[in-house]
C-alpha cells in the first residue's frame, strides 16, 4: 500500500510546513514536513537536490519539494518500513494512513511497540487505544501537540476519521469526572486509584466502567457520598490520602534486579498433618486389635438366635470375637474412619503439591526477569541503532521500555512494573552499553 492524498494531507497537517532548517523540541534539525537527518531516504533526496549545500542552519525548501519529499519517504522508507511489517496483513486504506503518521513521527521502531503488534494482529480498536498514549512526551515532558496528534491519528485507525484540528473538551470544565469523559485528568484520577489499589486497568484516560467502579470502591472506604463521580471532595481525599510511593528501586545488585516475586501464602504446617494421620492411625488399630466384650440386651436375644457367624473371623471392634455385634461395630467404626484416612492423605498430597509449586514459581519468576532483562538490552540496543548512540537519554530508555512492554507483557504486568520502573530498569542497561561502546 502507499500513502493517500488524504493521508498525506493528514500527515502534512500534523508535521506543519517549515521552508527553513530549524531545531524542534528536543534539539534535533528539522525541515520541510518534520524531516530530519535521521532518515536515509531524505538523506538521499538531499544529497542529490542540494550536491554540496550542508543540512544545517540557513537550509531552505519549497512547499513543492516538501510534498516530493513526503511522497518519496512513504513510498521507500517510512511506508516500505510499515509494509513489510504488516506482510500479509491486509488494512484499510484509513488504517495504513493512520498507522503511517506516527512511524513517520516517530520513526519505524515505533513498530516494535504494542500498538503496533494489535494493529499487525488485526485489533483496530486495541492498536488505537494503545497508540493515544504512545509517543506523547520528549525529555520527559508530555507536549500538548503530541498528545492531540495521538488522539486524531487513533481515531482515523478506529473511526476512519481524517478530520484534523479537532477541539477536545475539557473533562475538568465543571471540575467533575465521570463516565464517558477523557483526557489527562481523567489518567490523573486512574493513576491516583491505582495507588492505592481501587484500580486495575489500562492508564488510558478513558473514564469507563471500570473506573467508574474504582470511584465507586474508594467513596465507600473513605466515607464519601457513593455515587461514582470523581467531584471535589473525591479528588481532594484522593490528593490527601497517603499513597504508597512509586517503585525507584527493585534492589539486587547487577545492571538489572527483578522485583522481588510477591510473598506466597504460608503453608499450611505439618503438625496438624501428623495430628490427622496419627488420629487415623489409632482409631484404625483399635478397629482391627478390638477391646473389651459388651453385655447384649436379652431383648435382642431373641434376634441373633443361631446366626451363623465366619468360623475364621478373629477380630472385632468392642464385642466378643467371631461375634455379629463385632462385625456390626467394625462396619460402624470404619464408616468414621475412612473420611480421617481421606483427610490424611489429601492432605499430604496437597502440602506436597503446594511446596512442588512454590519451586516451580521460584524457577519460572527467574526465567522470567532473565527474559525481561534480555528484552531491555535489546530495546537500548534497538533504539542506538535507530536513534543514534548521541540520542537522548530519555528517548532511547523509553524506546527500550516500549519494546519490553510489548514483548514481555505478561511478564510486566505480573511482577506489577510500571512504564516508569522499566525506563528506570533500562537505565542501568544504557549505560553498560555506553561504556562498552567507549
Amino acid at each position: 500500500m502507499d500513502l493517500s492524498p488524504a493521508g498525506a494531507a493528514f500527515t502534512r497537517h500534523h508535521e506543519g510546513f517549515v521552508d527553513h532548517w530549524y531545531p524542534d523540541a528536543v534539539g534535533v534539525g528539522t525541515i520541510g514536513i518534520g524531516f530530519t537527518w535521521r532518515s536515509a531516504a531524505f538523506r538521499a533526496w538531499w544529497q542529490k537536490n542540494r550536491p554540496g549545500k550542508k543540512f544545517g542552519p540557513g537550509a531552505k525548501m519549497t512547499r513543492a519539494e516538501a510534498d516530493e519529499v513526503l511522497r518519496q519517504l512513504a513510498r521507500d522508507e517510512y511506508g516500505a518500513a510499515l509494509n513489510k511489517f504488516l506482510g500479509k496483513t491486509q488494512v484499510p486504506q484509513h488504517v495504513w494512513d493512520g498507522a503511517f503518521s506516527p512511524v513517520f513521527n516517530l520513526g519505524p521502531g515505533a513498530l516494535n511497540w504494542k500498538w503496533a503488534a494489535a494493529l499487525k494482529a488485526g485489533d483496530f480498536t486495541e492498536a488505537a487505544r494503545l497508540l493515544r498514549t504512545t509517543g506523547t512526551t520528549a525529555r520527559g515532558k508530555k507536549l500538548p501537540g503530541l498528545v492531540s496528534r495521538r488522539k486524531e491519528e487513533a481515531e482515523l485507525i478506529a473511526l476512519g476519521d481524517y478530520t484534523v484540528g479537532k477541539v477536545y473538551a475539557d473533562p475538568m470544565a465543571d471540575g467533575v469526572l465521570r463516565r464517558g469523559e477523557r483526557g489527562e485528568p481523567v489518567m490523573d484520577l486512574q493513576k491516583a486509584l491505582a495507588a492505592r489499589g481501587f484500580y486495575k486497568g489500562a492508564v488510558d484516560g478513558i473514564f469507563g466502567y471500570g473506573t467508574e467502579e474504582a470511584v465507586l470502591a474508594f467513596q465507600r472506604e473513605a466515607g464519601l457520598t457513593v455515587d461514582g463521580w470523581a467531584g471535589p471532595a473525591t479528588l481532594k481525599a484522593l490528593a490527601n490520602d497517603d499513597a504508597p510511593d512509586e517503585v525507584t528501586d527493585v534492589g539486587g545488585a547487577g545492571p538489572y534486579a527483578p522485583p522481588a516475586p510477591s510473598t506466597p501464602a504460608a503453608s499450611p504446617g505439618w503438625l496438624p498433618l501428623i495430628a490427622i494421620f496419627a488420629l487415623a492411625v489409632l482409631v484404625g488399630l483399635w478397629v482391627w486389635l478390638g477391646g473389651g466384650p459388651i453385655d447384649v440386651e436379652p431383648s435382642f436375644s431373641h434376634m441373633l438366635g443361631d446366626a451363623p457367624v465366619p468360623a475364621d473371623r478373629s477380630f472385632a471392634l468392642s464385642g466378643p470375637r467371631n461375634s455379629l455385634w463385632g462385625d456390626i461395630a467394625m462396619q460402624i467404626a470404619l464408616s468414621f474412619i475412612a473420611p480421617l484416612v481421606s483427610a490424611a492423605a489429601t492432605a499430604v498430597v496437597g502440602w506436597i503439591a503446594y511446596q512442588w509449586q512454590r519451586l516451580l514459581k521460584a524457577d519460572f519468576d527467574a526465567k522470567s526477569a532473565a527474559q525481561l532483562h534480555a528484552a531491555l538490552e535489546r530495546g537500548i540496543l534497538a533504539a542506538i541503532e535507530h536513534f543514534g548512540p548521541r540520542a537522548d537519554r530519555n528517548m532511547l530508555v523509553a524506546s527500550a521500555a516500549d519494546y519490553a512492554q510489548t514483548w514481555n507483557g505478561g511478564t510486566v504486568k505480573r511482577f506489577g512494573l510500571t512504564h516508569e520502573d522499566l525506563q528506570q530498569l533500562a537505565a542501568p542497561h544504557l549505560a553498560a552499553v555506553t561504556k562498552v561502546a567507549k
